[in-house]
């Protein structure tokens, strides 16, 4: 009998990624500050300082204060609650309806750092969970859990530079069969150039990904090994 060949999983970011939630978040965090006494600040700074590596440096850069730290993300979440509907990026359904085609549904799944109680309402808009085997969530830095998925080879496509850290850093605890691809479409989180930046720095593993539309391009590497 011959041997199965293990398919690497495929895994895409949600916010940024398959959703453009953009917009939401940054209304949400925008009136948090308000709350808090803080002034405003431009999407662009906000793009610039995004990640969910470590939210406390994240919220530092922005401006917060140490005695603020316990609760601006509690509040961001209570602010975030109202927001929406939420809609998928162009290209997205028609991505994990190609990824199941060609590696089958069992070999995709999502990674996100949203808490559970706002997944509901969030997949509720599209149908895009029966196109995937599993969400999986990490309250801040997802590097542990790619370590934990990557033991027959793992794709991950996000829209953050620390989407990408976080495959750096499994990597460097000994699994090498990952990839990253950092998506650039419009509705990405971080900024185009830092991306790209990243991209450029770390050839051994990441790759750019215009937009969901080329989605053929990785699940052809994906089949290829």
């Amino acid at each position: 009998m011959l041997e199965k060949i293990k398919i690497m999983k495929l895994a895409f970011d949600l916010d940024g990624t398959l959703y453009d939630s953009l917009p939401f978040v940054f209304e949400a965090d925008s009136e948090t500050r308000i709350e808090l006494g803080y002034p405003s600040i431009s999407l662009e700074f906000y793009k610039k300082n995004f990640q969910m590596k470590d939210l406390k440096a994240f919220y530092r850069s922005l401006g917060i204060k140490e005695e603020h730290l316990e609760i601006v993300n509690d509040m961001f979440f209570k602010n975030f609650e109202s927001k929406g509907p939420f809609y998928l990026v162009e290209g997205a359904k028609k991505a994990l309806q190609k990824a199941v085609k060609n590696i089958g549904k069992e070999n995709i799944i999502i990674l996100t750092n949203r808490p559970s109680n706002t997944l509901d309402k969030l997949l509720g808009y599209n149908e895009i969970i029966n196109l995937v085997n599993g969400i999986y969530r990490a309250p801040e830095s997802k590097s542990d859990l790619i370590f934990e998925l990557a033991d027959s080879g793992f794709v991950y496509i996000g829209d953050l530079v620390s989407d990408g850290q976080a495959c750096l850093d499994a990597r460097n605890k000994g699994t090498k069969e990952i990839r990253f691809y950092g998506v650039l479409h419009e509705a990405a989180f971080n900024p185009r150039q830092d991306m790209i930046s990243f991209i450029e720095n770390h050839r051994d593993f990441a790759y750019p990904l215009e937009s969901l539309n080329d989605i053929d391009v990785v699940l052809r590497e994906i089949k290829s090994g």
